[in-house]
């Protein structure tokens, strides 16, 4: 039997999937082309967590622009 071990592990850093980040906003839809560009930058800063917010609003977001 091994002793546990008592002492701080370096944390698991998992990879993020990049399909958590597709988003295909809708042709002339002013909120989607926003959003895109929310999109890019946030993906240019590195910041994760807004852009996978960013993209599953554009995923959210109506389609039927009627």
């Amino acid at each position: 039997m091994t002793d546990p071990t008592r002492y701080q592990t370096a944390p698991v850093e998992l990879p993020i999937d990049d399909w958590l980040f597709e988003a295909h906003p809708a042709n002339g839809c002013g909120v989607c082309s926003a959003l895109d560009g929310e999109l890019s930058q946030a993906r240019k800063r590195g910041d994760d967590r807004k852009a996978f917010l960013v993209a599953a609003e554009i995923r959210n977001h109506p389609r039927d622009h009627r």
